[in-house]
């Protein structure tokens, strides 16, 4: 194996204050394993861009700006995404294990690209305002579907929300079976 691999151990931070890519370059796989906390702190006006596999992901923090992962990622923790910061999910495989939430007042979910998620939306406001949500899941929380497709089976459990908010805009479409 030549690839390379983070590992941000239980305890540990890792902190960026400026909008920036970690991305691989050469030998394959390459990994970042956050089993600690990291922190979106600053912007520049863009966003930071994981492009390499984040697996195990205990904890994030979105204080400002965007926090993107083009290439999906594999969580068992908490995404936490302050008023007026971003997270948008623009594309790749994105598995929710047990113990994952996204939380905050921010934007989190999907807004363009076709992503897919396997595991619970048991998030408090999750949104798809464009693209594709690909899936097979039990929405346990609220979904707010405002714009793009719908494509798989979901189930809205008790307790869960689909939230269909009215812009008289836009007409849902659905690609599968509901």
């Amino acid at each position: 194996e030549d690839g390379s691999t983070l590992v941000n151990q239980a305890g540990g931070l890792v902190e960026t204050d400026v909008d920036q890519s970690m991305r691989t370059a050469g030998a394959e796989p390459n990994r970042f394993i956050n089993e600690g906390v990291f922190r979106k702190t600053a912007t520049t006006g863009g966003g930071t861009s994981i492009q390499v596999p984040l697996l195990r992901h205990r904890s994030a923090w979105v204080e400002v700006g965007s926090l993107l992962f083009p290439n999906g990622f594999v969580s068992r923790g908490s995404f936490t995404v302050a008023e007026g910061a971003r997270l948008p999910l623009a594309g790749g495989l994105f598995r929710l294990e047990s113990g994952h939430t996204f939380a905050g007042a921010g934007f989190y979910g999907i807004e363009n690209g076709t992503v897919t998620i396997l595991g619970d939306l048991a998030s408090p406001n999750f949104r798809l305002t464009g693209g594709t949500l690909d899936s097979t899941n039990n929405v346990t929380g609220t979904l707010t579907w405002s714009g793009g497709f719908l494509k798989g089976q979901y189930k809205i459990a008790p307790g869960g929300t689909l939230l269909l908010p009215s812009d008289g805009t836009f007409s849902r479409e659905f690609i599968g079976t509901m």
